[in-house]
């Protein structure tokens, strides 16, 4: 007597997303030892112990989430594609209210500015992506603060 198998087979959607799932497990393990050496870096720069924290969850938010999500597309960016996506990261947070007063809004700035930095320094990302970031940031700052103060608008 044979045995059937009633699993049916993989299509080509169940295949990319299992690669997308590998990737981000992938990415989440580099991340976290970039994440390592950014806590010593700003250990080092001789920040308190309470902003080391807030700019490591601010940068772990980033990467290890936003970049790795599913947004349909099956696409787990790395470290320098982020430095391309922050200002949707920053419209995104917005509209789900998980940045939702001025002082979030800046000191996540403040924060993935500071990790690309360190990103340039180990180099991880170039001076154009680390320039895209820094100016997408100051040119999208006013307009987040104008969302935040005077509510999302039509979203």
């Amino acid at each position: 007597m044979s045995k059937t198998n009633d699993t049916p087979e993989m299509t080509d959607e169940d295949r990319e997303y299992e690669q997308y799932e590998k990737d981000c497990e992938r990415l989440r393990a580099e991340n976290k030892k970039h994440l390592s050496a950014f806590e010593k870096w700003l250990t080092d720069s001789g920040l308190a112990k309470k902003t080391i924290k807030a700019h490591l969850e601010n940068a772990e938010f980033y990467i290890s989430h936003y970049l790795l999500r599913d947004d349909g597309d099956c696409e787990a960016r790395n470290i320098p594609d982020g430095a391309w996506h922050v200002g949707g990261f920053f419209d995104w947070c917005i509209y789900k209210s998980i940045l939702w007063s001025a002082d979030s809004v800046r000191k996540m700035g403040g924060s993935l500015k500071k990790f690309y930095l360190f990103m340039l320094e180990q180099g991880i990302v170039t001076q154009d992506d680390y320039d895209d970031l820094k100016e997408t940031i100051k040119d999208g700052m006013e307009d987040w603060l104008d969302t935040i103060n005077n509510g999302r608008g039509d979203w």
